[in-house]
């Protein structure tokens, strides 16, 4: 699997995906070079500390680029993630070189410069090694339950899980989990909305084998249904090629009934093109003519950009992922990138839009190409709901 920028050029139109894309070209820096280079970054902020504590300071930061690329190093040989070292490593190298230089301008050359840069930098090592290593194998199932008066199931709810944002490299920790919990909640039903694979694996042949290895292994007695993601990920011929001849029925602009314990299920499926007019109206097209509102109606879409239009259908749940829930949150704030038309608007979780419930999902997997493999108070997740009727 090359990473070549020509690779994804074709493709590269959104901010996001620029932003994520550029930095692959460190990766061609020859190793000697950019050992120099990454050096020299971490050592020219320790000229703002006084002399005498400078060749401590200058070790300090130095171990630190080490224990950097001990942490990235380490993440696909003990298989918890598979992306490149040096986008990065040059990016936490250059945030650790901007933060003691700050501190340097803001405090002088003082012992509080100097405890305030060893507490700073250590912090971050604490957070980049549970942020690389620990939330982003920790899998957790989230629990929803929807009431609906179009639902009459007495004591037999119908058990709906929703997967978002598979974004499969290769088969790692995260992915057997993934495999275990599915087996184990054994639903009703299963839906997917989209990104199976991650950016920096789309022309990958083995990555694709994986792909359909483990959804494959995804089965429930009243059917498997997915959309695609995003077209800068995978386009609508990968996605053929991770579903034929399998189990799971791609929803390609349609509406699909099932009938649950003499329960009529409606679920729609829109192509997501991430341009939010044209899919609108593909919207329109696909429910005029099939839309019954007597049904308990779900949504399948791959972003949560749509909401505000769907809720004006009837639609009941409305489920998606694509933002990941930032995957980097910050206390309070939340999500610092979404990659939403509507920016915070929906970022993670579950929000009622008239009476229509929408979950944007944290989804399974990670932003691919440069992007870090990490997550920060932003868990992956799948989501279990139990939809009842009214009594």
């Amino acid at each position: 699997m090359g990473s070549t920028l020509s690779r994804y050029r074709h493709s590269a139109s959104s901010p996001l995906h620029t932003a994520v894309v550029g930095p692959l070209v460190l990766q061609k820096i020859p190793p000697i070079i950019a050992a120099v280079l990454l050096v020299i970054v971490a050592l020219l902020p320790v000229l703002r500390f006084d002399r005498n504590v400078r060749v401590a300071v200058g070790c300090f930061h130095v171990g630190l680029l080490l224990a950097d690329w001990l942490t990235l190093y380490g993440l696909p040989r003990t298989r918890r993630s598979f992306g490149p070292v040096a986008p990065p490593l040059y990016a936490i190298t250059a945030l650790r070189g901007l933060l003691t230089t700050v501190i340097g301008l803001l405090t002088g050359r003082s012992e509080v410069a100097l405890f305030a840069d060893v507490v700073i930098q250590i912090t971050i090592l604490v957070l980049s090694i549970y942020g690389q290593w620990v939330e982003p194998v920790g899998l957790i199932v989230s629990y929803e339950t929807l009431t609906s008066k179009k639902l009459n199931l007495g004591d037999a709810p119908i058990r709906l899980l929703h997967l978002a944002d598979l974004h499969v490299e290769q088969i790692g920790l995260r992915e057997e989990k993934l495999q275990s919990l599915v087996a184990d909640i054994a639903p009703d039903i299963i839906v997917f909305s989209g990104d199976f694979i991650n950016l920096s694996y789309n022309q990958d042949l083995d990555a694709v084998a994986t792909v359909r290895t483990i959804i494959s292994e995804w089965h429930a007695p009243y059917g498997v249904f997915c959309v695609s993601g995003s077209p800068l990920v995978e386009t609508q011929e990968l996605v053929t090629q991770f579903v034929e001849g399998l189990d799971i029925r791609w929803l390609r602009n349609e509406v699909v009934e099932v009938v649950v314990r003499g329960q009529r299920i409606r679920i729609s499926g829109i192509t997501c093109t991430h341009q939010v007019q044209p899919d609108s109206s593909t919207l329109t097209d696909v429910l005029s003519n099939s839309f019954a509102s007597a049904d308990f109606s779900l949504f399948l879409y791959h972003s949560p950009d749509l909401a505000p239009i769907v809720n004006t259908w009837g639609i009941d749940l409305y489920l998606c992922g694509h933002t990941h829930g930032g995957q980097i949150r910050l206390p309070i704030y939340g999500a610092l990138i979404t990659s939403s038309e509507l920016g915070k608007r929906f970022e993670m979780g579950r929000y009622k839009i008239g009476d229509m419930t929408l979950y944007t999902s944290r989804g399974i997997g990670l932003e691919g190409a440069g992007a870090p493999r990490a997550r920060l108070l932003c868990p992956p997740e799948i989501t279990l709901w139990t939809l009842t009727g009214e009594r």
